[in-house]
């Protein structure tokens, strides 16, 4: 069997979803940390 380029681009745009997603799962978290920060300082100041 040959390999097909519709397999390659299919992987790729596998690997691309899956970084796109880490790198946006990361900046959610930082910014739930930041904001929860922020309101625990108003809370304490």
């Amino acid at each position: 069997m040959l390999n097909k380029p519709q397999a390659t681009a299919r992987k790729v745009m596998w690997f691309i979803f899956l970084w796109f997603s880490s790198v946006l799962a990361l900046f959610i978290a930082s910014t739930l940390i930041k904001l929860l920060m922020s309101f625990a300082g108003l809370r304490t100041g």
